[in-house]
C-alpha cells in the first residue's frame, strides 16, 4: 500500500485546475503505480513522470516512508 503526498505548490495547482481536468488527474494520481504512460526522468534515478493529457506529473517512491 502507498501513500500520495502532495507538495503544496503540487495541491494548489491541482486545486485551481476546472473541475473536470482535476478529477481525470486525481483518478490517475491514485492508479499509480498501475497508471498509463510513466517514464523514469533522465538524469534523475528517483524521478518519474506521468502523462495525464497535456500535464506531466512528478513524483519520486520512497520504498522507505
Amino acid at each position: 500500500m502507498y501513500t500520495i503526498v502532495f507538495k503544496k505548490r503540487a495541491k494548489k495547482f491541482i486545486d485551481g485546475l476546472p473541475a473536470n481536468e482535476r478529477l481525470r488527474i486525481v483518478k490517475a494520481i491514485e492508479k499509480l503505480p498501475e497508471s498509463g504512460d510513466i517514464k523514469s526522468i533522465k538524469g534523475y534515478d528517483e524521478l518519474f513522470r506521468l502523462r495525464v493529457g497535456d500535464y506531466r506529473i512528478i513524483y519520486s517512491v520512497d520504498n522507505g516512508r
